[in-house]
């Protein structure tokens, strides 16, 4: 994860770097260094999109074959084996594959976990000269320094909101869906305002690459929506 972080960090510093050597006068709401946190973010949700779209049409598939998945549990509840097999030809034949997109995942998650901890811990990571880094400007609109909590609430509650947000336009499960779906379905609620008490002392840097991050989500699942429904009107 080293490799990662280093990675990360190198990314963003160069990011700040070229912001303060080209941009010249700094806005006075919002500083380079907000402005690379934001840059960095949409790098990665691009270099992301194929395993995010991926991953919405996986879900959209799931979906639409639930009542047939629910048909079989019914049908083979005696014979867990068989149910296996049948459960393996649905997805064969949906073009569903369960285990396809783990390694993309992987590689996902590996991402956002390192430029996560970069923003944690800018100065070890990212800006490694220490003085530059307590001379930069960080200033986000009504906070003064992002690399510290914000002492307001407001970017753990919108952090929390986006979060939210994204989790609703995520396809939901079909009626007579199983426990496991209900389940996934309450935690898009729960989670966020879990996400809101566990994030309020994380710096408020961290924090703008989650809002950020969940925006860029938003969209993209707004375009999957548009174009699965346009898909099922033909």
């Amino acid at each position: 994860m080293q490799i990662i972080y280093n990675l990360m960090g190198t990314i963003l510093r160069n990011i700040q770097y070229f912001l303060e050597n080209n941009l010249g006068t700094e806005p006075s709401s919002i500083s380079f260094y907000a402005i690379s946190i934001i840059i960095i973010t949409i790098l990665l949700k691009i270099v992301t999109i194929p395993v995010g779209l991926n991953q919405s049409r996986m879900t959209a598939k799931t979906r639409e074959i639930q009542p047939e998945i629910e048909a079989l549990k019914k049908k083979y509840k005696n014979d867990p084996q068989n149910l296996a097999v049948k459960q393996q030809q649905l997805y064969k034949e949906a073009g569903i594959n369960p285990l396809g997109g783990c390694l993309p995942m992987i590689v996902q998650l590996l991402l956002m976990l390192g430029i996560y901890r970069v923003l944690l811990q800018p100065e070890t990571y990212a800006f490694k000269d220490a003085a530059h880094y307590v001379a930069m400007n960080k200033e986000f609109f009504w906070l003064a320094d992002i690399s510290k909590p914000d002492p307001y609430m407001a970017m753990p509650i919108i952090s929390g909101l986006t979060q939210f947000l994204q989790g609703r336009l995520m396809p939901q499960p079909a009626a007579g869906g199983d426990d496991q779906q209900n389940m996934m379905t309450s935690m898009t609620t729960i989670m966020p305002i879990m996400m809101i008490f566990i994030t309020r002392r994380f710096p408020a840097g961290a924090l703008l690459y989650w809002i950020v991050s969940n925006i860029f989500s938003m969209c993209q699942q707004l375009i999957v929506n548009a174009l699965s429904a346009k898909k099922q009107e033909a």
